[in-house]
């Protein structure tokens, strides 16, 4: 069942340039008529458009979240992803999207959440991880991460703390984290999570390794939009990590440099107990206190990437 017809989504687009550009003085008078006027389709998104025709922003998020927690509404990510990325482009990257007005000057004495989607890539297969690390406390915690239909990706209580760090990792799977609607809970306390992944097919992945032949060193390519600003507030993070045969770290993490044809030739200087090379990917975004970061990795054996 489609919600938007070609007219309504070409609308849509113009929402989303009338809520990028500056305000002005008049703007609450044409917000409140563009509400009353019924410009928008009797969607599931409806309430959401006209929030962010009013410029309310926390309004809007809390009506997206209605949207998506309902498991029987078939919103695609295709059109409440674009909402969702304009709430983010001006709330500082959802930063002053917290439940509670007032909160933020609260969050320096709280401990720092987040949550990492970690898509892995090696030579042999692809695989999907979650990662919960929280920094700042004195003891274990209960987590859980649950979706709109009751599916739990989440569940167990992170290690002991140490320096005040501790982390829980998912299990991993071979199937990607659906975009969406969840409900992370920490302890007692609960928070309402929209999850949006980088948009990514099997045709365009975040990196890639090529190789002329088994006597030249490979390069890394990345999809051509990573080195675009996209977003207003997602800036990527690319690094090359380096690994021992313990997949421990075995230098500090470089930033990756990309030639003038957008490929990455991995660094000369290996490291001698190196056996492992990284690329990755990384993008992050907040939703109140909590730090989203969706991580694209892609490993190979060093034998791989140097020339002999």
């Amino acid at each position: 069942m489609r919600f938007i017809s070609a007219k309504g989504m070409a609308f849509s687009l113009f929402i989303a340039v009338f809520v990028c550009r500056p305000a002005f003085a008049s703007d609450q008078v044409q917000a409140g008529s563009t509400a009353a006027s019924g410009w928008f389709m009797p969607t599931p998104l409806q309430r959401v458009y006209q929030a962010l025709a009013d410029q309310n922003l926390r309004l809007a998020w809390q009506e997206l979240q209605i949207v998506l927690q309902d498991s029987q509404a078939t919103v695609g990510p295709d059109l409440w992803r674009p909402v969702f990325q304009q709430l983010m482009n001006q709330s500082d990257c959802g930063r002053r999207l917290s439940e509670s007005p007032g909160a933020m000057s609260d969050w320096v004495d709280q401990p720092r959440i987040s949550l990492s989607i970690q898509d892995k890539v090696n030579l042999s297969q692809r695989v999907y991880q979650l990662k919960l690390a929280v920094d700042g406390v004195s003891q274990s915690v209960a987590v859980s991460l649950t979706d709109s239909r009751g599916n739990q990706w989440l569940s167990g209580v992170t290690a002991a703390p140490e320096a005040g760090y501790s982390e829980l990792e998912s299990r991993e799977w071979f199937q990607s984290v659906p975009d969406g609607y969840y409900q992370l809970t920490l302890g007692e306390k609960h928070y309402p999570l929209i999850l949006a992944s980088r948009q990514e097919t099997e045709s365009d992945p975040a990196i890639q390794l090529q190789q002329a032949d088994k006597n030249t060193a490979g390069v890394f390519v990345f999809s051509p939009d990573l080195s675009a600003d996209r977003n207003a507030c997602q800036k990527q993070r690319l690094q090359w990590q380096w690994f021992d045969s313990d997949y421990q770290l075995a230098t500090p993490a470089e930033t990756i440099v990309l030639d003038a044809q957008g490929y990455g030739v991995p660094p000369h200087d290996k490291p001698e107990n190196a056996n492992w090379l990284s690329a990755v990917v990384a993008d992050s975004y907040f939703q109140g206190p909590i730090k989203i970061e969706n991580v694209h990795r892609l490993t190979v054996p060093v034998r791989y990437i140097l020339a002999d």
